[in-house]
């Protein structure tokens, strides 16, 4: 994880807000498929579960108790 956040830091490998939209998750899908790191594509749905994602963003928001 560290790796990846380091590279998602100092490239510009996501959205300018560096977000996990569904057009940059392709993005990286796709340059993923082209250096040959997958074999077979997958859909944004395979690899951010969203709603972990959204209650994990709620939780955050929140004030520590």
């Amino acid at each position: 994880m560290r790796d990846l956040f380091g590279l998602i830091n100092e490239y510009l490998f996501w959205t300018e807000d560096r977000g996990l939209s569904d057009e940059s998750i392709k993005y990286m899908i796709d340059l993923s498929i082209q250096s040959g790191v997958l074999a077979t594509p997958l859909n944004s749905a395979d690899v951010v579960d969203r709603t972990t994602l959204e209650r994990a963003l709620q939780l955050a928001a929140r004030p520590a108790e």
